[in-house]
């Protein structure tokens, strides 16, 4: 099962996943492989990602939602480390 996807700390957008495929074609790259990443379309300042390199591509997924939600909390306790 999925983390929820917590919200940007800045801006309050929910990010889509995007997929990246590693296949470069001609026998270059690697295919089956996937990057998936979060970047905040509206404010652009929260990022992450994860590729399929070494594990499932459903873990690979999984470890993406959480370094977005560990971005977003890393962000929430230097905002609240500020008031």
């Amino acid at each position: 099962r999925r983390p929820q996807l917590k919200p940007c700390p800045i801006c309050g957008n929910v990010p889509l996943m995007e997929t990246r495929s590693l296949d470069r074609g001609n026998g270059h790259g690697y295919p089956g492989s996937f990057v998936y990443s979060f970047e905040c379309d509206v404010c652009h300042y929260v990022k992450a990602e994860c590729d399929s390199l070494s594990c499932s591509q459903e873990e690979a997924k999984v470890t993406a939602i959480e370094r977005w939600n560990a971005e977003v909390d890393k962000v929430l306790q230097f905002l609240e480390h500020k008031k």
